[in-house]
């Protein structure tokens, strides 16, 4: 009887009953009373009915061939409509799969049935894919030619990983060969190639990519081609990819494109390398790309080659050249001979390019005396080893104040990393990866916003007014502020003890103390300006520690140099920059073109930025970048490595083989890393390769972006910047 009510309540009128009822059932009762009850739902107009019959579908004991039935009737082809419609289609699937994927066993046993084998074609590709993966792909096989429409990203993804069993294998390739599927099945290959590495995979794209290039540079998927060619590393296409750089009906993009292809290839030939130069001499952006492309190959002869041909090189790329040679021990060695040889002078390098060669060389003599007489007055900083008590000079606070410093820690960062304490008094610290300021009387009085990037030189400023309220600034900008005041004082401190077990590991510069609360506009305009050697020092900067002059070090710490220290500016400099400020700000705020400046954003901005929508990957994105005002888009470009954003410092990474990949960190896994660069396919470095990994001093964002722009196209780009002021929904 009450299931006969259970019946009723499932065929109710109000979609409120139908809902709990299900919902209910699911808990309570039997598997084929459930069934009797969930049948009638699978079509219920309320899409709330149809969520709560999945969701309790997760629930039930399955034990039963109907029940899985039940499940994959519910899991139907994807809905068209409009975007709710759309949605609630989705997340009925979802449900479905997941109570799918709970009983595996049962859902292969039933696909087999005839039964199962009745269901309509896009329920058994839902159920299909939540077996073993193999067996999930051969399933997938064998149901191709029933599926009347292109396979998803996901789909593919199980054939591709699978792609070292020939039946798989062959099916793919045909798909990845057939004129109306190619384009959509080698695009999905492209999007997931750094997460699924089967090798059988690379074949498959070789075969496809070559009757791409088969059909010339007008070819509909020439750029695919392109595109594939360089980001599977498939170097037998080489002369293929040469050939649309030397055809002249080629346009502008499509040939860089290629350049960009042999840049991720890794390696081309001599032969290779003086076309690339000879046929984009006369476009001097080509010109440089194609330099990039050479550099980073790894033929020996390609790189002697090179490096043969400096003197016909133009004095800006040289040093772009440099820093790419000096990446992989093809190059770093033909940039060595030629120190040797008198051809190349080393001091006309920058000291980066000699520190990546000391990384891929390894204790190379004569590199290393190079490095010894360029490096003699290299900036010191405190080393702290993670284990020193009472570790640096002793500070006390009382009033107003400001203390700052310059930290770069290594993980894992919390409590243990301070820069400033005294047990049970107060202590500056990076609990759980955030610096923040502890006191007695209040715990975390304030906290940063975000946390501490690990080996990253990082500009960390507290103050305390008057009135006791604490402000946090990180690099430069105002980042926290304690709603608590606390007016006491702190004596007996020291610089980097930690008051937990173990000690601060990293590295501190430029550590001051003010006797008064600091302005956000003094703290701005000033937090990158060294002191170091500064015979006129305010008065209020009572303590100041930096440079060799440590004092009272204690435990395990030293002053060393630091070759990656923080770009600091002296005050004959910082009195320049102003001047620069002010000359950009007039710029800036003088009235431009705004649709020349958005022509000017679309080729300068967009190749690393998005906005919009549309543009690169690297770069944060620019969506409302106009509220923030003219003040700090001048900051952020015209000193990007002062103003660095956590995520958006250039990361390192140095392989076993001798090379170095750096650019945007997208991730890092303990499998591999993978690292996005401008204009390239994101580079995925196994995690057996990799000998170091780490950031660098250096923003991804290049200077000199807008000194090198005549002064109305500063104004204009700035009118079409200020008109970005809504994000994108």
């Amino acid at each position: 009887e009450g299931h006969a009510v259970g019946e009723g309540v499932t065929l109710d009128a109000s979609p409120d009953l139908r809902h709990e009822a299900i919902r209910i059932a699911g808990t309570t009762c039997s598997e084929p009373d459930f069934r009797r009850l969930a049948a009638p739902l699978l079509l219920d107009p309320s899409p709330r009915v149809r969520a709560a019959l999945g969701d309790a579908l997760r629930r039930i004991p399955v034990t039963e061939p109907d029940t899985i039935a039940l499940i994959m009737k519910l899991g139907g082809g994807r809905a068209q409509g409009d975007a709710w419609t759309v949605y609630d289609r989705d997340f009925e699937r979802y449900l479905a799969r997941w109570a799918l994927e709970k009983h595996s066993g049962a859902v292969a046993a039933f696909l087999d049935s005839p039964a199962g084998r009745s269901l309509p074609i896009e329920n058994r590709v839902l159920a299909t894919l939540v077996l073993e993966p193999k067996a999930a792909a051969l399933a997938l096989v064998k149901l191709l030619p029933e599926i009347k429409r292109p396979l998803d990203t996901e789909e593919v993804r199980s054939l591709a990983a699978q792609a070292d069993v020939p039946e798989v294998a062959a099916a793919l390739e045909r798909l990845a060969l057939a004129p109306a599927s190619r384009t959509a099945i080698l695009r999905s290959l492209l999007a997931f190639r750094t997460s699924v590495t089967n090798p059988g995979v690379e074949a498959i794209v070789a075969k496809a990519a070559t009757a791409v290039f088969e059909e010339g540079a007008k070819g509909r998927d020439a750029s695919l081609g392109i595109e594939l060619a360089g980001a599977y590393k498939l170097r037998s296409l080489e002369p293929q990819v040469g050939s649309v750089i030397a055809d002249a009906t080629a346009n502008v993009e499509q040939r860089r494109a290629a350049i960009r292809c042999l840049r991720e290839m890794g390696a081309m030939s001599v032969g290779t390398m003086r076309m690339l130069l000879e046929a984009t001499a006369a476009d001097p952006q080509i010109h440089a790309d194609a330099i990039a492309a050479c550099a980073e190959s790894r033929d020996p002869g390609t790189c002697a080659a090179l490096v043969a041909a400096w003197e016909d090189l133009a004095f800006e790329d040289r040093s772009a050249a440099a820093a790419r040679l000096a990446r992989h021990r093809e190059g770093a060695t033909a940039l060595a001979t030629a120190f040797e040889a008198g051809d190349i002078d080393a001091a006309t390098l920058p000291i980066s390019v000699l520190a990546d060669m000391r990384l891929v060389l390894k204790q190379n003599p004569q590199l290393e005396k190079i490095w010894t007489e360029l490096t003699a007055n290299a900036p010191q900083v405190l080393r702290l080893n993670g284990n020193d008590a009472g570790a640096g000079p002793a500070v006390s606070l009382d009033g107003p104040f400001t203390v700052e410093a310059w930290v770069n820690l290594e993980a894992p960062i919390d409590n243990q990393d301070s820069l400033l304490a005294a047990p049970g008094v107060l202590d500056m610290n990076f609990y759980d990866g955030k610096f923040r300021v502890w006191t007695k009387e209040h715990d975390d009085i304030v906290v940063a916003a975000s946390k501490t990037t690990p080996d990253a030189w990082t500009h960390y400023a507290v103050t305390r007014d008057a009135e006791g309220v604490f402000k946090i600034y990180v690099d430069g900008e105002l980042d926290a502020e304690s709603k608590e005041r606390e007016t006491i004082r702190y004596a007996g401190l020291r610089l980097g003890l930690s008051t937990t077990r173990g000690g601060t590991q990293g590295r501190i510069a430029e550590f001051r103390v003010w006797n008064r609360s600091r302005t956000a506009e003094e703290i701005r305009a000033e937090f990158d300006r060294s002191y170091v050697g500064d015979g006129a020092r305010p008065a209020s900067l009572v303590s100041f520690h930096g440079g060799t002059a440590w004092s009272d070090l204690a435990g395990g710490a030293r002053v060393e140099p630091a070759l990656d220290s923080p770009k600091l500016v002296t005050a004959a400099e910082l009195a320049a920059r102003a001047e620069k400020f002010a000359r950009f700000r007039q710029l800036a705020e003088a009235g431009g073109d705004p649709e020349k400046g958005r022509q000017l954003f679309a080729t300068r901005c967009l190749t690393c930025h998005q906005q919009g929508g549309q543009g690169g990957r690297v770069g944060p994105v620019l969506d409302g970048v106009g509220v923030t005002g003219i003040e700090a888009i001048l900051r952020n470009v015209l000193t990007p490595n002062a103003a660095m954003e956590g995520g958006y410092r250039n990361f390192r990474v140095v392989t076993k083989d001798g090379r170095i990949v750096q650019g945007l960190l997208v991730s890092r896994e303990s499998d591999a890393i993978v690292i996005r660069q401008q204009n390239t396919a994101d580079i995925r470095i196994p995690a057996k390769d990799v000998t170091q990994a780490d950031f660098t001093g250096v923003s991804i964002m290049p200077e000199g972006l807008l000194e090198s722009m005549p002064p109305q196209e500063v104004s204009d780009l700035f009118a079409h910047l200020k008109s970005l002021t809504a994000a994108v929904r």
